[in-house]
C-alpha cells in the first residue's frame, strides 16, 4: 500500500493500541616414526588405547592410553595437553617430551599459561596447573558449577549453569585469570564443541561453538555462535538458512540439523561438518530418525555460510603447508588421511577424535574496499510502524521532474522530464541561478551568470551549494507510494544499499571509514518532505572495526564496535518510525522511537555509490522549501564525509 495509506493505519493503529572392541591394529607402515622438520603441520588422533602426536606423517609421541574428547592445544601450537585416564599430560610439540600429572579430570581447557580442570560436571572449583610442567597451581572458584570449559587465548571460557533441570540452562562467562574479572556473554544451549583462534576475521581472537539445540528425542537443531573474548559485546548466533536450504522439502516442525568438528581456519574462517535429518513416528517401534543430507563441510567468514566440500566425510582440515587431514565417516572407528598435494598417506583406520592447534597465518580473504563492505554491512531494523520504506533511487529519479527552485521569492522553473541518471550526474543539466525581482511583489526574477551544471558545487546566493537556489527532483507523489513495495518480502527487505569508502581527513594510511546511504521515497514524519537519504559508517583501523556512527536526529555519534549490536556478525542499526533516523537501540532515542519491524538485509544488493549513473548530482532530492521540509542532498563527490569520524559517543 503506499504511504498515505499506511498513514491512516498507523493513526488508527495507535488510537487502538495505546562395550568391548577388538584391539585395532597398529598404524600402517607408511607412518614414519621419525621425528619430522619443526616447520611441518602438526595435529594429534586418537586411536583406543592410543594417542599420537603428529608433524605431518612423523610421529613425535605416542602414548598407549585412551583419551577421549577432553584434549586441547596451546594456542600458539607449543603443546597439546589431554585426559588420559587418570592421568592429565601435556606434550612438548617440538621434542615430544611428555609431563604428567595424576588428575581426577572430567574437562580441561588452557588459558593464560595455565592448564585448568574440572573434576566433575557442575563444579565449582577448576585446580590450575603449569602448562608445561603441569605442577599444581591452586584452585579457581567459579560462581555457578561449569557444564564445560574451554581456553580463548589468555581467557577462560566457562559455561556455567544458571538452572537445572532435564536439560540444564548455561549462562556463558568469560574470565580473565590475571585479573579475576568476569564477563558474562549470554545464555548457551547443550555445547556440543567449542574452537578458538588468536586472530580470526577480524584480525583479533575469536571463539565460537556449537550447540545440540535438542527439544527432545527426536529433534535438534544445531547452532554455532562467536564471540571475541577480550570484549564486553555479547555472542553471536550465526544464521543456518544456508543449511536449511540443502533440503528445502522438508518442512520446519520435521527439520533437524547436526554440526561437528568446530575449528579455524588460517584464513580467519569459521569451519564445521554439518548435516540434517528429520524423524518420522513410527507407532510402538518409536520415531524413525535419517540422515537428509550428506556430512559436508562449512565455511562461515563473518557474515555467511558457505558450503566447500560436498563429499560425505566426517571432517576435513586444512593443517598448513598445503596439508589436510580428511576424517571418514564411521559410528566410532574412522579412517584418517593425510593429504599432501597429490599425495595421500593412511594415518588410521580406527581414528576416533582428531585435534589441530589454531592456525596462525592472516586471514587471505578478500581485503578489497567492496569485500570490507560487504563483510560489514548493518542489518538495518525497520520501524514496524515504517509507512515509508527503503526503495530504489533509480525509481524515484523516473517518477520525477527537475526544477530549480529560486530565492528571493521567485518562481521555480521547470528544466527537464523523463530524467536520464548519467546526464544527471554528470552535469548535463544546466540553468542559471536567479537575481533578485526588479519589483517586490514581482516573482518573476531575472537570471544572472553563467548557466550551472546539475553536478555544480557552487553557493548560488544561499550560502550553501544545496539550500533554497538551486536543483531538485520533484517527485510524483502518488507514483512514488509504491516503489518501496518491491523490496518487501516476508519480515524481509532487499532495497539497495550504496556503499562509499572514506579516509579519515582525506589522507590514506589512517583509518578508514565504509559509509552505508539508506534511501527511502518520503519523509512522512512532522516535518514531512519528499525523499530521505541516511547513512551509518563503520570506521576500521588495518581492516578492524573499531567503531560505528549513528546518525540520528540532530547529529551523529559514535559507539564503540565491542558494546554495538550484531547479527550473524553484522553490526545492527534501528530506524525511527517516520524520521528513519539510526540509532544504536531500539525504542525511545530523543525525539525518535525506533520499534523493530522489517530485516533490511543490506549486504543482499550492496553498491558502490560511485558506480551510480546519478553520482555526481549535487541538487536536492525532493522539492524545495525551508530548511526541514525540503528534499534531502544525497551522496555525491563535493558533499564530503561529514561526521563519519566523530568522537562524540551515542
Amino acid at each position: 500500500m503506499g504511504w498515505i495509506m499506511r498513514l491512516l493505519v498507523l493513526t488508527l493503529s495507535l488510537v487502538l493500541v495505546a562395550g568391548c572392541e577388538p584391539d585395532p591394529p597398529p598404524p600402517p607402515r607408511s607412518v614414519d616414526t621419525k621425528p619430522a622438520e619443526t616447520g611441518a603441520p602438526l595435529f594429534a588422533y586418537a586411536e583406543k588405547g592410543k594417542l599420537r602426536l603428529m608433524r605431518a606423517g612423523a610421529v613425535v609421541a605416542e602414548l598407549d592410553a585412551d583419551t577421549g574428547e577432553q584434549a586441547e592445544w596451546a594456542p600458539d601450537g607449543s603443546r597439546f595437553v589431554a585426559i588420559t585416564g587418570e592421568q592429565l599430560v601435556s606434550i612438548d610439540a617440538r621434542t615430544g617430551a611428555i609431563a604428567k600429572a595424576a588428575c581426577t579430570c572430567h574437562d580441561i581447557a588452557i588459558a593464560a599459561g595455565k592448564v585448568y580442570a574440572s573434576a566433575e560436571y557442575g563444579a565449582t572449583e577448576l585446580t590450575a596447573f603449569d602448562l608445561a610442567t603441569l605442577k599444581p597451581q591452586g584452585p579457581l572458584k567459579l560462581d555457578n558449577g561449569a557444564s564445560s570449559i574451554a581456553g580463548a587465548g589468555d581467557r577462560l571460557v566457562t559455561f556455567q549453569i544458571s538452572q537445572t533441570g532435564a536439560r540444564d540452562a548455561s549462562e556463558l562467562i568469560i574470565v580473565d585469570p590475571a585479573t579475576g574479572k568476569t564477563t558474562n556473554a549470554g545464555k548457551v544451549g547443550q555445547v556440543a564443541d567449542t574452537a578458538f583462534t588468536p586472530r580470526g576475521w577480524s584480525g583479533g581472537p575469536l571463539f565460537a561453538y556449537a550447540t545440540t539445540g535438542s527439544t527432545g528425542a527426536a529433534t535438534a537443531v544445531a547452532e554455532v555462535f562467536w564471540l571475541d573474548p577480550t570484549s564486553s559485546a555479547e555472542q553471536t548466533k550465526t544464521s543456518d538458512q544456508e543449511l536449511r536450504q540443502t533440503t528445502p522439502n522438508i518442512a520446519a516442525d520435521d527439520w533437524n540439523s547436526s554440526r561437528d568438528h568446530l575449528w579455524w581456519a588460517a584464513d580467519g574462517t569459521l569451519r564445521t561438518a554439518a548435516w540434517t535429518w528429520s524423524c518420522t513416528y513410527g507407532g510402538l517401534n518409536g520415531p524413525q530418525c535419517g540422515e537428509k543430507s550428506a556430512h559436508n563441510q562449512w565455511r562461515y567468514d563473518g557474515a555467511q555460510w558457505a558450503r566447500t566440500d560436498e563429499r560425505d566425510l566426517d571432517s576435513v582440515l586444512d593443517i598448513g603447508a598445503g596439508s589436510g587431514l580428511e576424517l571418514g565417516r564411521g559410528e566410532e572407528d574412522k579412517p584418517l588421511t593425510l593429504v599432501e598435494g597429490q599425495t595421500r598417506t593412511v594415518l588410521s583406520t580406527h581414528a576416533r577424535q582428531v585435534w589441530i592447534p589454531p592456525q596462525h597465518g592472516r586471514p587471505t580473504g578478500d581485503s578489497s574496499p567492496a569485500a570490507l563492505a560487504k563483510q560489514w554491512a548493518p542489518l538495518v531494523r525497520l520501524s514496524q510502524f515504517d509507512l515509508a520504506g527503503p526503495a530504489d533511487p533509480s525509481d524515484f529519479i523516473a517518477r520525477s521532474t527537475l526544477r530549480w527552485s529560486h530565492d528571493n521569492n521567485c518562481h521555480d522553473h521547470h528544466i527537464a522530464g523523463d530524467l536520464d541518471e548519467r546526464v544527471l550526474g554528470q552535469g548535463g543539466y544546466h540553468h542559471q541561478a536567479g537575481g533578485k525581482p526588479h519589483y517586490p511583489l514581482n516573482r518573476e526574477c531575472p537570471h544572472e551568470g553563467d548557466p550551472l551544471p546539475s553536478n555544480h558545487t557552487e553557493d548560488v546566493g544561499s550560502g550553501e551549494f544545496l539550500g533554497p537556489e538551486g536543483f531538485f527532483l520533484d517527485a510524483d507523489n502518488l507514483a512514488i507510494a509504491e516503489i518501496d513495495d518491491p523490496h518487501r518480502s516476508d519480515g524481509v527487505n532487499t532495497a539497495p544499499v550504496y556503499w562509499q569508502h572514506a579516509d579519515q581527513d582525506g589522507k590514506p594510511g589512517g583509518r578508514v571509514a565504509v559509509i552505508y546511504w539508506l534511501f527511502y521515497p518520503i519523509n512522512p514524519n512532522a516535518n514531512p518532505h519528499e525523499g530521505d537519504w541516511e547513512r551509518v559508517a563503520v570506521v576500521l583501523d588495518d581492516e578492524t572495526p573499531v567503531t560505528m556512527t549513528f546518525w540520528g536526529h540532530g547529529h551523529a555519534c559514535a559507539m564503540p564496535w565491542t558494546d554495538v549490536e550484531k547479527a550473524d556478525g553484522h553490526p545492527v542499526a534501528y530506524s525511527a518510525v517516520l524520521s528513519h533516523a539510526s540509532y544504536p537501540r531500539p525504542g525511545r532515542n530523543k525525539q525518535d522511537i525506533a520499534n523493530p519491524g522489517d530485516r533490511w538485509t543490506t549486504w543482499q544488493k550492496l553498491e558502490p555509490v560511485t558506480e551510480q549513473p546519478w553520482w555526481g548530482y549535487t541538487g536536492a532530492w525532493g522539492e524545495g522549501g525551508p530548511k526541514h521540509l525540503r528534499g534531502p542532498s544525497g551522496p555525491s563527490p563535493g558533499r564530503g564525509v561529514g561526521e563519519t569520524f566523530t568522537t562524540d559517543k551515542c
